[in-house]
């Protein structure tokens, strides 16, 4: 850049300075300043947007702009090679200005209809340029005084032919330009209305670059060379060109100006407000209607924003600029919208990206909170229904069993008392005897009843002995695969030795299964119990089923609950159980 510039301020000092021959007319002062400083611009505004966006190639196409255009002091030199240098090449700063054009304001070709028009563009000024200039004798046809320096391209004289392609160079390089303003004005209105913001100082500053080059053509219709490029009154017009082009890029970098503010104001968004306000900051600030963000509860919930509808990112990444949200772990919470435009600032970019995500991560987490405060009121309830069911139950089989063994035991001795007193011994013994028995058969059932609460193997041998003693019990034909260290957590224990307890009674009462497989091992600090069965599947979740309950239960302790039951294929369950001490 610094190279540039002092070969640019060179050129630019040149111009003013070089002495004109007598084969150039001499322009007045004041249009050959206005000439240098048409030049100039370009050049300063090219090394500006080089020296801000260098990755945007609009700031060499105006550089090389400005040496195209100076490149017409060349005629001032008495040299065969540099005449022929600025006559083929003092057009070319139309091409580089249609090419900006078209390009504005990525700087760089997006389709082939843009290449297309670029080829042709420089293809017709130059080649047809060059075509004049084989026929051009430059020593005897339009060479002012006379004693021009000779044009080493030309090889044939045919002065008719050269004005005609003079005329059709004149007439064409004026229809470029004007498809320009069409092109552009076209693109202009099939923007977004980001991108139209940024392409509207360019819009209207390709209108008197139209003008001026229909004014300059005008002029020189129809003469072989340009005889007072220093002089002709529309070439000032093409001051609009950098003023434009740097007007459009600075209009992408105003969002900056607006990002204290939207600091400020997503520090005043209170944690319950909804995130409504945040979208109009956004917009504000990236002055794009367009924009919008999205935030997931958890790693499996989809994408939604702001009014609760679900994003799609293919079809977001096909329209719009995404940028991804991500934890330090580089897990994805969130997404920003935005006009593809805004690409071409980075910064803003980013900036805008840091200033939002942990609003939005922060809502995110709100969320979860909610989500899970409403999971854990739902699993109370359930687990005080579940409780309150139990309670009856256990009510009820006393009642049903425990109770009416006790009165017919009662009734028994009282029977037994009265044989006693009337002195009939003939029976007391066998009343006696079934007294006895009675007594051990309650003792049995309370005993069952008991260890369905809590087995006490359970507590005094751990679960593996526990799961041992329901293979004994069970019908089915059970195999255990059990890598488990001496003891667990007693909570742990507890959990897995009833969801296995219960898994079994499904699989005998409602899976009608002949082979239970119980899998269970540390993975980490979780105990993993897999319970798979061979029955006829289709197991589900419903208030106050089996398998609601076991995930109740599983859920009091933090760990996971899955079932994988297709119909006729057996079910599968899968239970994690943290036992961090």
């Amino acid at each position: 850049m610094i190279a540039l510039c002092l070969v640019g301020l060179g050129v630019s000092v040149a111009s003013l300075v070089m002495p004109f021959p007598p084969w150039v007319p001499q322009p007045d002062k004041i249009s050959l300043v206005l000439f240098t400083s048409c030049g100039s611009a370009f050049l300063l505004g090219g090394l500006l947007i080089s020296l801000w966006r260098p990755k945007n190639k609009i700031g060499v196409l105006m550089i090389a702009a400005s040496f195209a255009w100076f490149s017409v002091n060349l005629f001032r030199v008495n040299s065969n090679l540099a005449f022929t240098v600025a006559a083929f090449s003092y057009i070319l700063y139309l091409a580089i200005i249609e090419h900006m054009f078209i390009v504005f304001p990525y700087g760089y070709i997006r389709s082939a209809t843009d290449r297309t028009l670029v080829i042709g563009t420089y293809c017709w000024c130059l080649g047809l340029n060059a075509l004049g200039m084989l026929v051009w004798d430059s020593s005897h046809d339009d060479c002012f005084n006379g004693g021009c320096p000779r044009n080493l391209l030309g090889i044939y004289r045919d002065p008719a032919l050269n004005m005609t392609i003079g005329r059709v160079l004149c007439d064409g390089s004026c229809l470029l330009m004007t498809g320009t303003l069409f092109l552009v004005a076209f693109r202009w209105r099939q923007a977004t209305v980001a991108t139209r913001r940024i392409m509207t100082p360019v819009a209207l500053g390709a209108i008197p670059v139209a003008a001026g080059t229909l004014i300059d053509q005008g002029i020189q219709y129809g003469t072989a060379w340009p005889s007072d490029l220093w002089s002709q009154p529309g070439q000032w017009l093409l001051l609009a060109v950098p003023a434009s082009v740097l007007l459009g890029l600075l209009r992408l970098r105003l969002g900056h100006a607006a990002l204290t503010e939207l600091v400020v104001q997503l520090s005043a968004l209170s944690q319950g407000e909804s995130l409504e306000p945040l979208r109009q900051l956004l917009r504000k600030t990236l002055h794009d209607p367009t924009a919008d963000f999205g935030y997931r509860y958890s790693k499996s919930a989809p994408l939604l924003n702001a009014d609760g509808h679900v994003i799609d990112l293919v079809m977001a990444r096909s329209r719009q600029g995404v940028h991804e949200l991500a934890d330090a772990d580089g897990t994805v919470y969130g997404v920003l919208l935005y006009d593809p435009i805004l690409d071409e600032d980075p910064r803003l970019v980013r900036a805008v990206v840091e200033a939002v995500k942990f609003t939005v991560q922060n809502k995110r987490l709100e969320a979860e909170r909610q989500a899970r405060l409403k999971e854990i009121q739902a699993l109370t309830v359930r687990m005080v229904t579940a409780t309150d069911a139990e309670r009856r139950r256990i009510e009820r089989n006393l009642h049903d069993g425990g109770q009416q063994t006790l009165l017919a035991l009662g009734f028994l001795l009282a029977l037994c008392h009265k044989k006693a007193s009337d002195g009939d011994l003939s029976t007391l013994l066998e009343l006696l005897n079934n007294a006895s028995k009675m007594t051990r058969s309650m003792v049995d059932e309370l005993r069952d009843f008991c260890r369905g609460m809590h087995p006490t193997i359970l507590s005094e041998a751990g679960l593996e002995a526990a799961l041992e003693s329901l293979r004994q019990r069970t019908s089915l034909d059970m195999s255990l695969d059990l890598l488990l260290p001496e003891r667990l957590p007693a909570l742990a224990e507890t959990t897995a030795y009833f969801v296995a307890s219960e898994a079994l009674a499904n699989a005998t009462k409602h899976a009608h299964a002949n082979v239970v497989t119980i899998r269970a091992l540390m993975e980490g600090a979780e105990l993993v119990v897999e319970i798979k069965d061979d029955g006829v599947g289709g197991a589900t979740f419903h208030d106050g089923g089996g398998l609601q309950g076991l995930a109740d239960r599983v859920a009091a302790v933090h760990g996971q609950f899955q079932v994988h039951s297709p119909e006729g294929d057996g079910t599968r369950m899968t239970v994690r159980i943290p036992c961090a001490s």
